[in-house]
C-alpha cells in the first residue's frame, strides 16, 4: 500500500516530555524526502507550539488548537474555523454568535487578533467577576 501523507500528534507521539528527539526529526525529514506530506495535529495553541518546536517547516499543514486553526508553515497562513456557527448551533448563544461573526468578517484583523477578540467576547459572557 502506498501512503501519501502521515498525520501525527505532537504530545506523547512526536514529543516525549515536550521535546522532539533528533532521531524523530531525522525520521520526519526522511518522510518528506520520500515525497510524502506530513500533517501535525495537536490540541496546543499555535503560538505555544512554535515556541517549543522549531521544525514546523517539515509539515505541510498543522491542525492546532483542537482543530480550531489550520496553519500552513510554508506560507505562514493561518485559517480559523467558523466559530460563530459553533456558538449558534452547539452552545445555543445567538448573541455571542452574532458578535463573533462580526469579528470573523473583519478583514483588517489578523487571525491572532481575531482569536484574541473572540476569547475576550467569551470571557465577558462566561467568566464570573473575581
Amino acid at each position: 500500500m502506498h501512503y501519501l501523507a502521515l498525520a501525527c500528534d505532537y504530545d506523547g507521539t512526536l514529543a516525549k516530555d515536550g521535546t522532539v528527539s533528533q532521531q524523530t526529526i531525522t525520521a520526519l525529514e526522511q518522510v518528506v524526502a520520500s515525497g510524502r506530506k506530513l500533517l501535525l495535529i495537536t490540541g496546543r495553541l499555535l503560538q505555544d507550539l512554535q515556541q517549543v518546536f522549531s521544525r514546523l517547516d517539515l509539515f505541510a499543514y498543522v491542525v492546532a488548537e483542537n482543530g480550531a486553526l489550520l496553519y500552513q508553515p510554508a506560507s505562514s497562513t493561518e485559517t480559523l474555523r467558523d466559530y460563530s456557527r459553533w456558538f449558534r448551533e452547539v452552545i445555543k448563544d445567538d448573541d455571542l454568535a452574532r458578535e463573533v461573526e462580526s469579528i470573523e468578517k473583519d478583514a483588517q484583523l489578523t487571525p491572532r487578533e481575531s482569536r484574541a477578540r473572540i476569547r475576550s467576547a467569551i470571557e465577558q459572557r462566561y467568566t464570573l467577576p473575581s
